[in-house]
């Protein structure tokens, strides 16, 4: 009787283990699935398709700053982050290389946020959220305030002005001194836009000939 008892015993907790178990991942899934559907929305001005014109470069940076708070948030739950963030831009319209290069681009934004202190205050936390600039906090840049450079000036393919991939958070101290020359070390960029289809054959060609013409 005994036995019988034991066994039974160890089948309901077998079950009642097993029942929790998938419980906890079911729970754990629907918590990492719904990111690329928050994340998506503040992606959608940013593609390449639904590019809105009249938007301000000042509404782009906010938009930019909320992305990084969203991946930054949701880096704590999903298994691959890229994964999710592939995921939002193809929900938010991009095409299977733009969504690739806005992933990578968002994940090495956060890189450089983690490099400059940002996510030591939590006041940046809030900032972010709220679309505005994050402060540094790193050792040699301290207070001071971060702002949205380009990796290709806008001056030249204004359509790569909220390109995320075209985006890079930086010191504003840092980007206030940068000018417009194409110089013959953004030429690889230009390659990869061009690969990514983020710009065409014939702009990609302008702009090396600008930088071969550099002296």
């Amino acid at each position: 009787m005994k036995l019988l008892v034991f066994i039974l015993f160890c089948g309901v907790a077998y079950f009642a283990g097993h029942y929790a178990v998938r419980r906890y991942e079911k729970e754990a899934e629907e918590k990492r699935s719904h990111w690329p559907r928050q994340i998506a929305p503040y992606l959608e001005t940013h593609i390449a398709s639904h590019s809105v014109p009249a938007l301000s470069g000042d509404e782009g940076d906010a938009t930019f700053f909320q992305i990084l708070y969203q991946a930054h948030s949701a880096k704590e739950e999903v298994i691959d982050l890229a994964v999710t963030l592939k995921e939002a831009a193809t929900l938010a319209g991009a095409t299977a290389n733009e969504a690739g290069a806005i992933a990578t681009s968002i994940e090495q934004n956060l890189a450089s946020a983690r490099q400059l202190g940002v996510f030591e205050d939590i006041n940046n936390l809030l900032r972010m959220e709220r679309g505005e600039a994050p402060i540094a906090k790193a050792s040699g840049w301290d207070g001071e305030p971060l702002a949205i450079g380009h990796l290709i000036p806008p001056v030249h393919v204004p359509s790569l002005v909220r390109s995320i991939p075209n985006m890079i958070l930086e010191p504003q101290i840092v980007r206030d001194f940068q000018g417009d020359d194409i110089t013959p070390e953004i030429v690889p960029v230009i390659r990869q836009f061009q690969g990514n289809r983020l710009i065409t054959p014939e702009t990609a060609a302008a702009l090396i000939s600008m930088a071969n013409n550099v002296r």
